[in-house]
């Protein structure tokens, strides 16, 4: 759900606000990895040089925004909703279908139905979320940056 509102759809705060909203990025939005002792939450960024620190403090403010806020009731549907889709729409194809299994029983070491999961999605509620966001985005980060930059640009 988290990456959902921050960065992984065209409703995301990321693509409305530094996209949508200012044009500063071509392309931009978020990414999930789950491991089974880790995880990450990437958030990747195309951008014209000269609007790259203009973008980067947009983005820490709504890192820090959302890990301190939370997220509205609207964004929480329109997640679920999303999650909703994705999973149903990825039935259709063998290699996700493939994908979901060997992630289950890698993360979670059983392998949950079609109904179980939509029960999952269904149950998460706002607080939930804001306890993730303030654990995940107020923690250290870390930053990669590709292109015609030095390192001290960014120190």
């Amino acid at each position: 759900m988290l990456n959902h509102i921050l960065g992984g759809g065209l409703s995301s705060r990321l693509f409305q606000e530094i996209r949508e909203a200012r044009g500063l990025a071509y392309s931009i939005g978020s990414d999930r990895s789950a491991y089974d002792d880790a995880g990450t939450l990437a958030v990747s960024v195309g951008t014209a040089p000269g609007h790259a620190h203009e973008v980067l403090d947009l983005l820490h403010a709504e890192l820090d925004r959302l890990g301190a806020e939370g997220i509205t009731p609207r964004e929480l549907e329109v997640a679920k909703g999303h999650l909703r889709a994705d999973l149903l729409l990825s039935l259709e194809d063998s290699g996700s279908r493939m994908s979901r299994i060997g992630s289950g029983l890698l993360l979670f070491g059983s392998v949950l139905t079609t109904e179980e999961l939509l029960g999952r999605i269904a149950a998460v509620t706002a607080d939930q979320v804001r306890t993730v966001a303030e654990r995940v985005l107020t923690g250290p980060r870390t930053l990669a940056v590709v292109g015609p930059f030095v390192g001290s640009d960014f120190s």
